[in-house]
């Protein structure tokens, strides 16, 4: 019987150590659980790590590859959400809210960072990437300057810009007041950076990727008394779409429903850039204050990620559920991974098992109106 259990138990221990482990091209990982949907754009993998890897790792990202090295091998596109396993520091100023950071790794290896959280997270943040491989980030893009999404870019001592070489710095030139707005300009010229400005209407090409900028509006360059409620500021949140082949990435930060109802109207006539949107980065942490009915309508995205450290608000989850997504989040999944090469395949990675029953029925919602897009079962 001691030998049985000690059998069992290297025989664990080795799926553990292996669950996270990478050659130059391929990922080996454990899984708990797995399923797959083919349509006819992609097939749609959904897998959930093997449990306990997510425990082992604390509130670190349990993914080990070199993300750069595994995506150029590939030719894949590899988005991680960066949400610190939906940490909560108390320290009275939104304890619940981590604040916005996404990784993305091009198909070329090149590196992109979207925000970079509250400032309370910086270790976690630069922790993670290291352990992705990182050491250089080729594009920095701010959002918008709010202190839950450049707590790791204006850190003033041990953030990412003192970590990693930083390339290029992108932002919408506006702000809610001078000051922030100096603070940011002054970083960037410390590194010997100028801040690439992108606005509605703008593009640019990285390798095999194209960004198309969709908010905010070009007149809102240069204002820096965006003040009042932090609807105001949110709303000039930078919105941008990453196309790669067939695979549509969406990132808005904190746009309200303002700024998405006025993306709408802007764009109504020609609606091109939004369609066939794969995953959206729901807009406010997944609060009611953003995603409207209309907005998920309009950009009807397969599968809609929330990083927030709290539940997915049950009506931003329904409003992207009317529209058949799948709805993930740092809070009920874990840290989230999402691997495409752009024209075959979407894989969706959890980094723990989803032990809350709170949003099966909108689930079951979802595949009854987009049966392509959900297993038969």
């Amino acid at each position: 019987m001691k030998k049985a259990l000690s059998i069992f138990l290297v025989f664990a221990a080795l799926i553990l150590a292996v669950s996270c482990s990478s050659t130059a091209n391929k990922v080996v990982e454990a899984k708990a659980s797995s399923y797959s949907v083919v349509t006819d754009t992609f097939t749609y993998t959904y897998d959930v790590l093997a449990d306990g890897i997510q425990a082992a790792c604390g509130y670190d990202i349990p993914y080990t590859e070199n993300a750069p090295q595994v995506a150029a091998a590939n030719g894949e596109i590899r988005i991680y959400y960066m949400s610190s396993e939906h940490m909560k520091i108390d320290n009275g100023d939104f304890a619940d809210r981590w604040g916005d950071c996404e990784f993305v790794v091009l198909p070329d290896g090149q590196t992109m960072l979207i925000d970079s959280a509250k400032g309370a997270y910086i270790p976690y943040v630069v922790s993670n990437l290291k352990k992705l491989g990182v050491t250089t980030i080729d594009y920095y893009v701010q959002s918008h300057l709010h202190n839950d999404h450049y707590g790791a870019m204006l850190s003033t001592s041990n953030g990412i810009m003192e970590n990693f070489t930083v390339k290029n710095i992108i932002w919408a030139d506006c702000a809610h007041t001078q000051s922030i707005a100096d603070k940011f300009k002054a970083k960037c010229k410390q590194f010997g950076i100028t801040p690439i400005v992108l606005l509605r209407g703008d593009t640019l090409e990285i390798g095999e990727v194209h960004v198309d900028v969709f908010n905010p509006k070009q007149e809102s360059r240069g204002n820096y008394n965006f003040s009042g409620a932090d609807e105001v500021m949110n709303n000039e949140s930078l919105g941008i779409i990453l196309t790669f082949g067939n695979f549509k990435a969406l990132f808005s930060g904190d746009m309200y429903v303002y700024a998405e109802e006025d993306t709408i109207k802007a764009y109504t006539d020609d609606p091109s850039i939004f369609e066939g949107v794969t995953v959206v980065k729901t807009n406010h942490h997944g609060r009611t204050t953003s995603n409207c009915r209309q907005w998920a309508e309009f950009i009807q995205p397969v599968i809609a990620v929330t990083t927030r450290g709290e539940g997915i608000d049950l009506d931003t989850y329904k409003n992207y559920a009317r529209y058949g997504a799948h709805c993930f989040g740092d809070h009920p999944d874990g840290y989230v991974r999402i691997v495409s090469d752009g024209k075959n395949y979407v894989t969706t990675t959890c980094s723990r098992t989803r032990e809350m029953s709170t949003y099966k029925t909108l689930d079951t919602m979802a595949a009854t109106i987009r049966p392509d897009l959900w297993p038969a079962n």
